[in-house]
């Protein structure tokens, strides 16, 4: 007799657990279909995980690169940026997430030579695919001076 109410008791249990982690997977999922991925998204130009990257703001040539290669989460990662001709002693480039929310991540920038360099940890994800954007920052304000690049879960 004990045994059997133990039974009851514990199948309850089970059956509580089960409706508990239906109602959450289910609202994951809701979310990540929600997010754009990556295939909905514009192919990049170029891609940081294989070279050196050059875009143009305000007729001026900013290249960007990133190692090592490549680009993966959890990693310890340099960004350099050339050609920007910025004299604040206050920049900072501020990685966030296009196509999923992953808060902002801050690296401040020191000038070494003719370049700015950064060190930046990027965040685990739990999409396959993540693109994100590093975007340069004079003393907290956007200078409008950014790049995308994707981060693939290998």
């Amino acid at each position: 007799m004990k045994f059997k109410k133990l039974a009851i008791y514990l199948l309850g249990a089970l059956s509580v657990v089960l409706i508990v982690l239906v109602i959450f997977v289910k609202k994951d999922s809701a979310y990540v279909a929600k997010s754009p991925i990556l295939k909905d998204l514009e192919p990049l130009v170029c891609d940081l995980n294989r070279q050196i990257c050059t875009k143009e703001f305000s007729g001026k040539k900013i290249s960007f690169e990133i190692s090592p290669k490549p680009i993966t989460a959890m990693q310890k990662h340099i960004i350099k940026i050339k050609g920007l001709d910025l004299n604040s002693k206050d920049l900072e480039v501020v990685f966030s997430g296009v196509n999923m929310y992953m808060g902002d991540i801050t690296s401040s920038l020191k000038k070494n030579g003719d370049e700015l360099d950064g060190v930046f940890v990027l965040s685990m994800c739990s999409m396959h695919s993540m693109r994100y954007k590093a975007e340069i920052f004079d003393k907290k304000k956007s200078t409008g001076i950014y790049i995308e690049f994707d981060l693939k879960q290998h």
